[in-house]
């Protein structure tokens, strides 16, 4: 056994250093060079195995570490924590209190800006497809909090495999200004928030859920329409509800709000 220590790495020159050995499996070295982390490594270790050497771990604790979006594995900007790599994939426990950025790029477009992030992230590189999941992932937002979970599957390269996703979302106590940004848009479109926007520019989304199952990404055939589902449902308080522009704008509405990829429905508690 061969253990390499060191206090601190600087990410971005570590892999740099990393693309000209030739003899690091493809295994490893695309990953790497495609998350292309930045940021810095405390405490790191390499663990190697003379007689194995393709068996390593790697691990240390992550200071504003940044990684691309790659095979399921979300864009995530600024994260503090602590990552396990091996030849079968990786894990990465967050604990970030001083803010970061974290994007589902089969979503979203724009990255959710997050007050604070713990969970568990882990990916697998299998034959046909890499894998990712997620442990509950506690989000603290400027107002508001989210819990988290989510599970996805992306095909490599030549595989006929699918690419799926599942996620289940709870929210409590959203500025409901600030909705319209979080909604997986890359699958909604965009007329939903711009609605949004309209109809309730103020306001508190006292309770929301959101769950999907299937297909990520734009899907415009009829098939596309059975290949996933996306329910959503909230009870919203705000002061002015404009539902239409042709209707009567309401005053301190409180409403369960009830909507998939084709269909809102607004059930009203009470409003004037």
């Amino acid at each position: 056994q061969l253990m390499i220590l060191s206090p601190m790495l600087h990410v971005a020159d570590t892999q740099m250093l990393m693309n000209t050995l030739k003899n690091v499996p493809a295994k490893i070295k695309v990953p790497i060079q495609s998350l292309a982390p930045k940021g810095w490594l405390h405490q790191a270790q390499l663990h190697l195995d003379v007689q194995q050497p393709r068996d390593f771990l790697f691990t240390g604790e992550m200071q504003q570490v940044s990684v691309n979006a790659w095979s399921g594995v979300p864009q995530i900007a600024k994260a503090d924590g602590q990552i396990w790599l091996n030849r079968l994939g990786g894990k990465v426990i967050i604990d970030d209190t001083d803010g970061l950025q974290v994007r589902v790029t089969k979503l979203t477009t724009a990255p959710w800006q997050i007050d604070g992030l713990k969970g568990e992230v882990n990916w697998y590189y299998g034959a046909s497809v890499n894998r990712f999941s997620s442990s509950n992932v506690d989000i603290e937002l400027t107002q508001g909090h989210i819990k988290l979970k989510m599970a996805a599957a992306f095909p490599r390269k030549g595989s006929a495999a699918e690419p799926f996703i599942q996620l289940a979302l709870g929210a409590q106590n959203l500025d409901l200004a600030k909705l319209p940004s979080m909604l997986p848009d890359l699958v909604l479109g965009d007329k939903l928030g711009a609605w949004l926007t309209t109809a309730a520019p103020m306001g508190i989304v006292t309770e929301a859920a959101l769950i999907y199952n299937g297909r990520p990404g734009s899907l415009s055939n009829a098939a596309g329409v059975m290949a996933r589902s996306m329910p959503m449902a909230a009870y919203v308080q705000a002061p002015r509800f404009s539902y239409h522009q042709d209707w009567p704008q309401v005053q301190g509405l409180k409403a369960d709000l009830a909507l998939d990829q084709k269909v809102v429905s607004v059930s009203v508690r009470e409003g004037s």
